[in-house]
C-alpha cells in the first residue's frame, strides 16, 4: 500500500477511535429509549378500544384473596433466590449464615429488578455485600455467574416443557406455526440444560472458555441452584398469572411459555425492570379479546406493582430500620449485616426509590383525580389553591427524578432537598384531591431517608454533577411514559376540550395537562440551570502550576505529597485551591497518585470530582498507595482494594542509634571511621553541586543497569532535583552519595532517591539514611518514611508475573536489594511501624491495572 492510499486509512482510523468512545456511550441508552418508545406505541394501539375508568374499575374488582396470593407468591420467589445464592455460596467452600446471604440476594434483585443492565448492577450489588462479609472477588463473581447461568437454564427449561407439554400455542397465539415444530423447539430447548447436566458429570474441573478458566459449580450444587432457579421463575410467572381474567382461557404452562419469552426481551432491552417492553410483549403474544383486554391490562399493572415495586420499597424500609438500629447501638448478627452492607448500598437504593417516587408523582398528577375525594376538598380548600397544588405537585415530581442522582452521589444537599420536597410533596397530595396513596408512599420515603442522614456527606454544590447518559435516558423514558398516558387518558376528547388556561374542578383534562406543562417545563429549567453550571465551571488545567503545588505540598503531613513536584503528573484541583489529586492517566485508566494532598475535609469532594472528571472522560479510576484509614472514601466509589505492600515509617521521638540492628551500626561505623561526612543543602544551594550530583546518578545508573522510573517514583531530572533539599556523603572530600529529602510540614520526612558513587563501599546507603533520620530528628520531625516493602505474590497465582512486574519497579527502587525479603529485612534493622499501603480499582479490572501502573512507571508517558 502507497504512502496515498495509508493515508486516507489513517484518518478514518483516527476519526474512529475519537468518536466511537462517545458514540457507544449513548448507543445503548438510546436503543433503550427507542424500544420503549415501540413498545408504548404498541401498547396505544392495543388498548385503543378501553378507557382509562375501566382498567381502574378492574384494579378496584381484584379480590384482597387474589392479592395476598400474589404476595405469598413473590415472597417464595425471593426465598428462592435467596436460597440459590447460599447453595452457590457453599460451592466457593466460603459459608456464611442464610440470614446473611438472604439480605444480600434481596436487595440485589430487588434493585436491579426494577433498573435496566440487571445483570451487571446484580452483580455489583452482591460483590459489595459479599466482598465486605469475607469472600473474594472472583467468589462473588462465582455465585453470580452462576445465578445467572441457572437463571438461563431455568428459563429454557420452562420455555421447552410450555412447548412440548401445551402445544395449542401453536393454534392460537402463534397460528402461523405448526404444532409439530413448536414441540422441536422445546426439545431442542430442554436439551441444551441436559446437556450442561451431562457434561458436568463426566467433566470435573474449570471449563477453559476463549482462552479464560471459568469455575463452574458441580452436580452437587448445580442441580439445587437450577431447581432453585425454576422455582423463582415458576412463582414470579404464577404472580402474574393470578391476576390475569379467566376469560383468557389459557392455561399455566402456556402462559409460563410466553412469560418467558416475554421476560427475556424485556431484559435484553435495557429498559429499566423491562417497563412497556415486557407488558407490549405480553399483549402481541396473548393478543386478548377486547372483553378481558382491560381485566389483562389491570393484571399487568398489578402484577408490577406487586412484584417490583413493593420488594424495592421494602427494600429501602429495610436500610432506614438498620440505619435507626445502628444509631441506637442495639445490633445482632442480622442487623449488623444489615447496617454493614445498608450503609453502603443506602445512596444507591434511596436515588433509584426518589427518581420511582418522582415518576409515580408525575403519573398520579396526569391521572384524573376521584370525583367525591376532589369535591370532598374543594369545602376546605379554594380552586386556586387546589389548581396550584396539582403544579407544584408536578414541578416537585420532577425535582425528584434529578434528586435521585444526587442522592446516589452521596450529596448532603440533595438529601436535604429531597426530605424536604417528599415532606412538602406528601402535604400537597392531600391538598389537590386527597389522594392518601401518594401521601403515605412519598411520607414514609420521608421517614425512611431521614436516619440514613450520615450516608449523605458530600458538599459538593448540586449544579456540578453531571448525568450519566443512562440517569437521561431513564428521565426521558418518565417523559415519554407521561406524555402517552396523557394521550390514553384523555384521547377520547377534542383539543378545545384541553385548554390549558382552563379552570373548573369537573374537569381533569386541563388539569393534567398542566401538570404535564409544569413538569416539562421544570425539567427545562434545571437542565438550562445546570448547563450553564458547568459551563461555568473551571476545567481541569493541564499545565503545572508549581508553586502553587509547592505552597500545598510544604504543608501536607505525609512527605510522598512531593511526588508532586516531578513534572510528569496531571492535578485535579479542590475548589479552594488547596488541595489536589495528582494521577496519570494510560487508557482508560486514571491513576491516583496515594492520596489526596490538602485538608482532609477536602478530600471526600475531592475524590468524587476526580471519579466525575474520569466519567467525562470514559476513564476508570483507580488509587496507588493509599491508606487503611481512608478506605471507606474509595469503597463508597464502588471500588475493590487490595493490599500492595507495607509502608515502614520509623518514629524520631524514639529514635537512637543504639536500637538499630547491629549490621546498620557497624556499617555506620565504618563509614565514620573512613571518614565519612554529610551535609544538608537547602533547595535554593543544589544547584551549586548539581554537576556532582548527576555524575553520580548516571554512574549508579549504568552500573545497576537500571533506567529512571515514573510516576509512583522520582526520577533525576536538574528541576527537580533542585526543588527538594539534598543530603550529600562527602568521603575524602568528593561526594560520595546523595539523597534528595522529602520533608513536609512539620510531621514526616523521607529520601526518594539515594545514589551513590561505584567505588564506594555499599556501607553509604545506611549511613546516610541514619545521619539524616538524626538531622530530620533535631529539626523537629516526628516520623520518618523508609518507604514501602511489597506484599509477595504466591507463586501459583495467575496475577504473580504483574505481581512480580510490580515488585521490581515499584518497590526496589534507590535500594539495590535482592527481593522483596532482603528489603523488608533491611528496614526491619531501623524498628519501624508498619502501615499497609493499599491499591483501590475498579471490580474486576485488577489485571488491567496492574498492567497500566506498571507501564506508567517504566515509560514516564501517560498514553490517551
Amino acid at each position: 500500500m502507497t504512502e496515498l492510499e495509508e493515508r486516507p486509512a489513517k484518518l478514518s482510523d483516527a476519526w474512529f477511535s475519537r468518536w466511537w468512545p462517545m458514540a457507544s456511550r449513548f448507543l445503548v441508552p438510546l436503543l433503550a429509549v427507542g424500544l420503549f418508545a415501540l413498545a408504548v406505541w404498541t401498547i396505544h394501539h392495543s388498548v385503543a378500544t378501553i378507557r382509562f375508568s375501566q382498567i381502574r374499575h378492574e384494579i378496584g374488582a381484584i379480590p384482597v384473596r387474589t392479592l395476598l396470593i400474589a404476595c405469598g407468591l413473590t415472597v417464595s420467589s425471593f426465598l428462592a433466590l435467596a436460597l440459590q445464592d447460599y447453595v452457590a455460596l457453599c460451592s466457593t467452600g466460603k459459608r456464611i449464615s442464610f440470614r446473611r446471604a438472604a439480605l444480600g440476594s434481596y436487595i440485589a434483585q430487588s434493585v436491579a429488578h426494577s433498573t435496566g443492565f440487571s445483570i451487571l448492577i446484580g452483580g455489583a450489588l452482591r460483590a459489595r455485600y459479599y466482598m465486605a462479609e469475607g469472600l473474594t472477588f472472583a467468589d462473588t463473581m462465582k455465585v453470580h455467574l452462576s445465578f445467572s447461568a441457572t437463571f438461563g437454564m431455568a428459563t429454557c427449561i420452562l420455555l421447552g416443557l410450555s412447548f412440548v407439554l401445551d402445544p395449542s400455542l401453536a393454534e392460537t397465539q402463534m397460528s402461523m406455526i405448526p404444532q409439530w415444530l413448536v414441540r422441536t423447539v422445546g426439545v431442542l430447548l430442554l436439551s441444551g440444560p441436559a446437556a450442561v447436566f451431562i457434561w458436568r458429570m463426566v467433566h470435573v474441573g474449570p471449563l477453559r472458555l476463549f482462552g479464560r478458566q471459568v469455575d463452574m459449580p458441580d452436580t452437587r450444587h448445580l442441580l439445587p441452584q437450577t431447581l432453585l432457579s425454576l422455582v423463582d421463575v415458576a412463582c414470579m410467572g404464577a404472580v402474574l398469572y393470578v391476576f390475569l381474567p379467566a376469560g383468557l382461557h389459557i392455561s399455566y404452562p402456556t402462559l409460563i411459555g410466553l412469560f418467558a419469552i416475554a421476560m427475556t426481551i424485556g431484559v435484553t432491552s435495557h429498559v429499566p425492570g423491562g417497563l412497556g417492553v415486557f407488558e407490549a410483549t405480553m399483549l402481541l403474544l396473548i393478543q386478548p379479546a377486547p372483553a378481558v383486554l382491560p381485566a389483562m391490562v389491570s393484571g399487568l399493572v398489578m402484577f408490577r406493582f406487586v412484584y417490583y415495586f413493593l420488594p424495592l420499597v421494602f427494600g429501602g424500609v429495610a436500610v432506614a430500620i438498620a440505619e435507626v438500629t445502628r444509631h441506637r447501638g442495639r445490633l445482632r448478627e442480622l442487623t449488623e449485616s444489615f447496617a454493614q452492607y445498608g450503609s453502603s448500598s443506602a445512596p444507591l437504593v434511596f436515588g433509584l426509590l426518589t427518581f420511582l417516587a418522582g415518576a409515580v408523582t408525575l403519573a398520579s398528577d396526569a391521572l384524573p383525580s376521584s370525583g367525591w375525594r376532589l369535591m370532598w376538598v374543594s369545602t376546605y380548600f379554594p380552586q386556586a389553591v387546589i389548581e396550584t397544588a396539582h403544579v407544584l405537585v408536578a414541578m416537585i415530581g420532577a425535582a425528584l427524578l434529578l434528586l435521585g442522582r444526587g442522592l446516589s452521589r452521596r450529596l448532603v444537599a440533595a438529601w436535604w432537598l429531597t426530605e424536604i420536597l417528599l415532606a412538602l410533596g406528601a402535604a400537597l397530595a392531600l391538598v389537590k384531591g386527597l389522594e392518601y396513596e401518594l401521601t403515605a408512599l412519598l411520607g414514609l420515603l420521608c421517614l425512611a431517608l431521614l436516619p440514613c442522614k450520615s450516608e449523605f456527606y458530600r458538599t459538593a454544590r448540586l449544579i456540578d454533577q453531571r448525568f450519566t447518559a443512562g440517569w437521561i435516558m431513564a428521565i426521558l423514558l418518565v417523559v415519554l411514559g407521561m406524555g402517552w398516558l396523557l394521550t390514553f387518558i384523555y384521547r377520547h376528547l377534542d383539543y378545545n376540550q384541553m385548554a390549558l388556561m382552563e379552570f373548573d374542578l369537573r374537569r381533569d383534562a386541563p388539569r393534567s395537562l398542566r401538570a404535564v406543562v409544569a413538569a416539562l417545563l421544570t425539567l427545562a429549567m434545571i437542565a438550562l440551570w445546570h448547563g450553564i453550571g458547568l459551563l461555568q465551571r473551571p476545567k481541569p488545567n493541564k499545565a503545572v502550576d508549581l508553586r502553587r503545588i509547592r505552597s500545598i505540598v510544604g504543608n501536607a503531613s505525609r512527605a510522598g505529597a512531593h511526588l508532586a513536584l516531578t513534572g510528569d503528573k496531571r492535578f485535579l484541583f479542590g475548589p479552594d485551591d488547596n488541595s489536589f489529586i495528582m494521577y496519570a492517566q494510560r487508557g482508560r485508566s486514571w491513576i491516583a497518585i496515594g492520596d489526596p494532598v490538602g485538608p482532609r475535609s477536602a478530600w471526600i469532594d475531592l475524590i468524587w470530582d476526580f471519579r466525575d472528571l474520569a466519567d467525562r472522560d470514559r476513564g476508570e479510576v483507580a488509587f496507588f498507595d493509599i491508606r487503611s484509614d481512608c478506605l471507606p472514601l474509595y469503597l463508597d466509589l464502588g471500588l475493590q482494594v487490595t493490599e500492595i505492600g507495607e509502608r515502614a515509617r520509623v518514629s524520631l521521638l524514639d529514635f537512637t542509634q543504639e536500637a538499630l540492628a547491629p549490621a546498620l551500626r557497624e556499617a555506620h561505623a565504618e563509614m565514620v571511621a573512613r571518614g565519612a561526612v554529610c551535609e544538608f543543602h537547602p533547595a535554593d544551594t543544589v544547584d551549586q553541586i548539581m554537576a556532582d550530583l548527576a555524575t553520580i546518578s548516571d554512574a549508579w545508573l549504568e552500573q545497576h543497569q537500571a533506567k529512571e522510573q515514573h510516576v509512583t517514583l522520582g526520577f533525576f531530572s536538574r528541576d527537580y532535583i533542585a526543588r527538594c533539599p539534598v543530603a550529600v556523603l562527602r568521603l575524602d572530600g568528593r561526594i560520595a552519595a546523595f539523597a534528595n529529602l522529602w520533608c513536609g510540614g512539620d510531621e514526616e520526612c523521607s529520601v526518594d532517591l539515594l545514589r551513590y558513587a561505584p567505588d564506594v563501599p555499599a556501607s553509604v546507603m545506611p549511613m546516610l539514611l541514619i545521619e539524616v533520620m538524626n538531622w530530620a530528628k533535631a529539626k523537629g520531625y516526628r516520623w520518618f518514611d523508609l518507604g514501602m516493602a511489597p506484599v509477595p505474590a504466591q507463586p501459583d497465582h495467575h496475577l504473580s508475573p504483574l505481581w512480580g512486574r510490580l515488585d521490581r519497579h515499584a518497590f526496589h527502587h534507590g535500594y539495590n536489594l535482592p527481593d522483596w525479603q532482603a528489603l523488608q529485612d533491611f528496614k526491619q534493622g531501623f524498628s519501624p511501624v508498619w502501615e499497609a499501603s493499599y491499591l483501590a480499582y475498579p471490580i474486576g479490572k485488577l489485571p488491567t491495572t496492574l498492567i497500566d501502573i506498571a507501564a506508567l512507571i517504566t515509560s514516564g508517558r501517560a498514553k490517551n
